[in-house]
């Protein structure tokens, strides 16, 4: 009970002492000055989610084949500065496992795995 008591007041005391030692003003003194409380009360703050939304430039690529949406573009343009290639396509039976993993955390059974690649109407802009 004593050690709470002297970590208390020794708390106090360093709230109401600057790192120089002197005493600084209370609450109470800045918002009867009313000074502002922190720099950034009078500056515009520039958070991203206060921006305007703007569409960025697509980058231009060299396998322009490969690009099918915008996005790809940008992923592609990062993987060329490091000299890099993409993946092949992935084939109906890898993406149906690739879903079933990442939606339920379980693989497909055989049977929904060959009735997922037999029935081209589930996804029909898989590129081969």
């Amino acid at each position: 009970m004593l050690v709470n008591k002297v970590y208390f007041s020794l708390l106090v005391v360093l709230l109401n002492m600057n790192l120089a030692g002197t005493p600084t003003a209370t609450l109470a003194d800045k918002l009867a000055s009313n000074a502002p409380l922190s720099s950034h009360q009078n500056s515009e703050p520039d958070w991203w989610s206060l921006r305007s939304p703007h569409r960025p430039t697509v980058p231009t690529v060299q396998d322009e084949t490969w690009v099918q949406k915008p996005i790809d573009a940008f992923v592609l343009a990062r993987l060329e500065e490091l000299g890099l290639e993409h993946a092949p396509a992935a084939n109906r039976r890898t993406l149906i496992r690739r879903a079933y993993f990442d939606l339920i955390g379980l693989p497909p059974t055989p049977e929904q795995v060959e009735n997922f690649h037999n029935d081209e109407s589930h996804f029909p802009q898989v590129r081969h």
